[in-house]
Formats: C-alpha cells, structure tokens, sequence
C-alpha cells in the first residue's frame, strides 16, 4: 500500500503534465498556510473569480475551523516516528523531489513541497 501511494503521489503530477493540455494553476499547500491572503488572490485572479479583501480576511480568520487537532512540534515528530520507518519517510522526501522538479520543469514554479522543518527535526534525532 505504501508504495502504491507513493507512485500515485508522482503518477498524478506526472499524468497531469503529459496529458492536460489547459491552464494549470500549482497551488502549494504550506504557501496556503503560510500567506494564505496572497495564495488565495492568486487563485482567485488564475480562476478569473472575483473576490474582495473582506473575503479574505473572513477566510484567514476562519481558515482553522473547529476540526483540526492542535499539537506541538514535539508531538507532530512523535506522531511520523510512530507511523513511519525512517526508510519510509526517506522515499516520501524522494517522491517529494522527483514531484516537485517534474512541476519546476513543466510550469516554471519554485517549490517546496516535500519536505517542511519538522521532517527534519525528525531526522536530526536518532530514531
């Protein structure tokens, strides 16, 4: 199952490229999260969608909903430690860079889309 998952993770990207002959918009999860206002103008300007700052202002302050859990940075790394092998963890980095190059390559976009501080907080400790 977990290989499957991991191919899928690069066949969709990959499919996506060679056979999709529209507009592609990536948009990039942490970016969402990091600078939500101006991803999502974004993504409003690519889906020529018209929305206004109140917008996006009640979405920003809205966006945690009352469904995610709140945990620390510790317990997140605990968290992959116990439902990942190391080695596992190394081939989801690996599928990571193979994704992220195929959307370089293909839509001239600058990503990171694998590979955030705690899953190296994760491999700066002993497992």
């Amino acid at each position: 199952m977990f290989a499957g998952s991991l191919r899928w993770y690069t066949n969709l990207p990959n499919r996506t490229i060679t056979t999709f002959t529209g507009p592609v918009h990536v948009l990039q999860y942490e970016l969402l999260k990091t600078n939500m206002a101006d991803t999502l103008t974004k993504l409003a300007d690519f889906l020529n969608v018209n929305v206004t700052q109140r917008d996006i202002a009640c979405t920003i302050k809205l966006q945690e909903g009352n469904f995610h859990r709140k945990v620390s940075e510790a317990e997140h790394i605990a968290e992959l430690k116990q439902a990942y092998k190391k080695e596992q963890l190394l081939e989801m980095k690996r599928a990571a860079d193979i994704t992220e190059e195929m959307l370089r390559t293909a839509y001239n976009v600058d990503l990171d889309i694998g590979w955030s501080p705690l899953e190296r907080l994760l491999f700066d400790e002993e497992s």
